[in-house]
């Protein structure tokens, strides 16, 4: 639906010419030496160019097509047209990421002519007074850009001096005129394309007392450029003139030699053709158009173009760094480009070599759209070692022209963390087991290059399983496991056997693991030893009155610490008891 609206626009402001169209006008307004328009490709093509204009002759045709040239150029035209009559151009383009600069500048001249009066006198009827030659100059300067995806709008501004006899203070006139279009290359099939442009926007120009307004000068078309062939089709308003149309083709062959023809219909019926000769960064293209319905003669353009420069392309990478293992995190590295005129790409190369600038990895890609990336893999599709590679592409244009970006470092990863884990207060013990004592600080040295991600300290029970765990991101704070397990409610079982294991991730994905270790968790004791003659006397059980206060203080203390265990343990009297109380030791404890 979309493309049928824009067809229908497009032929309803063509068609719509037709209702100002004043051919009665002819020859009533100045400056109309800037209807000759100069290169000879756009001529040998019939000037069917509003749409299909993409380089530096589309300066005088739609200034929104020097937006779409990808490097800079100039060119130089020469014309013989009519009654001895010649015309110079000289263009230039400088294409920049942000737009496209312009400048022309235009030259008309011809052969000397005398200067009259009548004088009844002479023979003749008239006196010759002196020999002059009309010549008018311009010179332009636009900018064009890509505004929005596929439109394109340039302007140009031109000041002009048309000058008839430059002996003649009111021989010569200066106008300042405007130039506006656009370019949209439609969506629905690559290489079409749409224009318009308004010319010639300006005041009227004064000449000696007279004021003449300016050929303004309104175009529409449509076109398509291919790899080898082009067509395109104009409609043309002037304000002193007929309704005129252009159409016209060119058929290119080896990107090297092209040939061109067209038809120039409306108030003057003509056919037109041509042929250019490409090589390199150098194009001669030549055009006739011949004049012989109105006996007026053939006109011969030579145009010499060359090109400079390279298409912008650059490059960016993301990430920057990545981790091919399979784990489905950043498992990749995408490139993006930064690519002038997809349309007209043939193809793109993506080259990977290493710090050393060996090939690595080479991928051709024929779709300027397609999402590029690289998995890490080698021509022989193998993982490629750790390190830093960089990445660049190379660009191939339809019409031979080639751009590469400089090179972007991308590093492949895949190497964890280094991860060392320390557990403290412990006991160490010659022979034994290492043993942790309740609360267990754990600090964790953690190391990676590209920082650390996520990490896990798991505490197993003696049974295998998971007892306490911990988990976070960055750089971990000093851990403290006051030996509870997850739930809060169960506690280690002191003397027993516990293994702990520290995880870590790096932020590409790459994981780490610490060595397990197995050691034994005491829960922290407090040992009180009171001698039995402080506390008894031999073979009683009744603590002496004298040590109350002292096991008053200890109780206190105890109570301070909490909820606690408390074990008591002794031996009973090293004196053999018999008495009616007791009946032996045992008893007696």
């Amino acid at each position: 639906m979309r493309y049928k609206v824009v067809l229908m626009t497009l032929l309803h402001i063509l068609y719509a010419g037709t209702l100002f169209s004043n051919v009665q006008q002819i020859g009533t307004t100045a400056n109309n030496f800037i209807k000759i328009l100069a290169p000879a490709k756009p001529a040998a093509l019939g000037e069917a160019y509003t749409a299909l204009a993409d380089d530096v002759h589309s300066i005088g045709y739609n200034p929104a097509g020097f937006g779409k040239t990808m490097i800079s150029q100039a060119a130089f035209t020469h014309i013989e047209w009519l009654q001895q009559v010649r015309f110079e151009n000289l263009s230039l383009i400088a294409a920049f990421p942000f737009g496209n600069f312009a400048a022309s500048i235009n030259w008309l001249h011809m052969s000397d002519m005398d200067k009259t009066i009548q004088d009844l006198s002479s023979p003749s009827g008239y006196q010759e007074l002196y020999q002059f030659s009309p010549y008018s100059f311009f010179g332009t300067v636009g900018f064009a850009k890509e505004f929005a995806e596929n439109l394109f709008i340039g302007m140009n501004l031109n000041l002009l001096n048309y000058t008839i006899d430059p002996e003649d203070k009111d021989g010569s006139s200066f106008s300042f005129l405007a130039d506006f279009g656009l370019i949209y290359d439609l969506w629905f099939l690559r290489g079409l394309s749409a224009g318009l442009s308004f010319k010639n926007i300006g005041p009227s120009a004064v000449f000696i007392k007279d004021s003449f307004m300016q050929p303004i000068d309104f175009r529409a078309g449509i076109g398509y450029a291919g790899d080898f062939l082009s067509v395109g089709a104009d409609v043309q308003y002037v304000n002193d003139n007929d309704i005129n149309f252009y159409v016209g083709g060119g058929l290119t062959l080896f990107n090297v030699v092209t040939f061109r023809g067209g038809y120039k219909g409306g108030t003057m019926n003509q056919p037109t053709m041509g042929a250019g000769l490409a090589l390199g960064g150098l194009t001669v293209d030549y055009a006739f158009v011949p004049y012989t319905d109105n006996d007026l003669g053939f006109t011969h353009r030579v145009t010499l173009a060359f090109r400079f420069g390279q298409p912008h392309t650059a490059l960016k990478v993301s990430p920057p760094a990545f981790s091919p293992n399979g784990d489905r995190v950043f498992d990749y590295a995408f490139l993006l480009p930064e690519l002038t005129a997809k349309p007209k790409i043939r193809d793109i190369l993506i080259k990977i070599t290493d710090e050393f600038g060996n090939p690595v990895r080479s991928i051709r890609v024929n779709d300027p759209d397609i999402r590029m990336f690289w998995n890490g893999k080698n021509d022989l599709n193998m993982t490629v070692p750790d390190g830093t590679y960089n990445a660049a592409i190379e660009v191939n244009y339809k019409d031979g022209l080639r751009a590469e970006s400089k090179q972007v470092p991308v590093i492949v990863d895949n190497t964890p963390p280094s991860i060392a884990i320390d557990a403290n207060p412990k006991m160490v013990r010659p022979g034994q087991m290492t043993a942790l004592v309740v609360p267990v600080n754990f600090t964790a040295n953690l190391y990676d290059p590209r920082g650390i991600g996520r990490w896990r300290l798991v505490i197993n029970g003696p049974d295998g399983l998971p007892f306490r765990t911990f988990n976070g991101s960055g750089d971990p704070m000093p851990i403290v496991w006051d030996g509870k397990d997850d739930t809060g409610m169960r506690e280690v079982t002191t003397g027993t056997t516990y293994t702990y294991t520290f995880f870590a991730s790096d932020k590409l994905g790459n994981r780490g693991r610490s060595s397990p270790q197995q050691v034994n968790v005491l829960l922290r004791e407090r040992v009180i030893t009171l001698s039995a003659d402080t506390l008894f006397d031999p073979g009683k059980a009744d603590v002496k009155i004298r040590i109350y206060n002292d096991i008053k203080e200890i109780a206190d203390q105890i109570k301070e610490l909490g909820k606690v265990s408390i074990i008591v343990e002794g031996h009973t009297d090293s004196l053999p008891i018999r008495t009616s109380q007791y009946r032996d030791n045992t008893e007696l404890s």
